[in-house]
């Protein structure tokens, strides 16, 4: 059925609601935080319990892995956010003026818009995020805040993910695809996506042990 699985809203019904992409956004959020408690889980994992860390208790470890793979999961769900935000915005704005105007499917639209909605999302990435984490770091930082065309392209390959998303929970919402089938799909991809990045940093201190 239609919209099934989805919150009803007065008004706002399958994919001719605001309320499917405010869902779509925080679900990735929720997918970017597993992806983030994943890869620290497999890191330490890795370093601490497969490799061996001869610097490092394996009681000390555990307590690691068991404070460290939240805290990392709740910062992966608040960078989502304030990467995501806008640019879902602006997808969500995109494909309610082409279905009104041009009858153009709502998830077609979100895809068509990528190349636009990256350079939104690097300003997101490059002008807030970024000095975010610049402010925390010790050495202050050294990003490139700036539209260059290397942050785009950095832009573009956080955005299409998230873009190639939102239009499947789109296409899910108007009936096309199983809403179910479109999170478990991507819920196993951010598994996957935070083994690789955990093993990634692990073999990154192999040389130090």
């Amino acid at each position: 059925m239609p919209g099934a699985g989805f919150i009803g809203v007065p008004g706002m019904t399958g994919s001719s609601g605001w309320m499917v992409h405010v869902q779509s956004l925080l679900w990735l959020a929720l997918l970017t935080a597993a992806a983030g408690s994943v890869g620290q889980f497999t890191e330490i994992l890795l370093v601490d319990f497969v490799h061996g860390n001869p610097h490092r208790a394996r009681g000390n470890a555990l307590e690691m892995m068991a404070l460290f793979t939240p805290i990392m999961g709740l910062l992966a769900q608040a960078s989502a956010l304030m990467t995501y935000t806008v640019p879902q915005l602006f997808q969500a704005a995109v494909s309610r003026v082409f279905a009104a105007h041009c009858g153009t499917p709502g998830y077609v639209t979100i895809l068509l818009a990528l190349p636009a909605t990256a350079f939104i999302t690097c300003y997101s990435l490059f002008y807030f995020i970024v000095p975010l984490f610049d402010t925390l770091s010790p050495d202050g930082g050294s990003f490139p805040h700036a539209l260059t065309a290397e942050n785009y392209r950095m832009a573009l390959a956080v955005q299409a993910p998230a873009t190639i998303f939102a239009a499947a929970y789109e296409g899910a919402a108007s009936g096309r695809l199983h809403w179910k089938t479109v999170v478990g799909l991507a819920a196993g991809l951010a598994v996957v996506a935070g083994v690789a990045a955990g093993s990634h940093a692990a073999s990154g201190q192999f040389q130090f042990l």
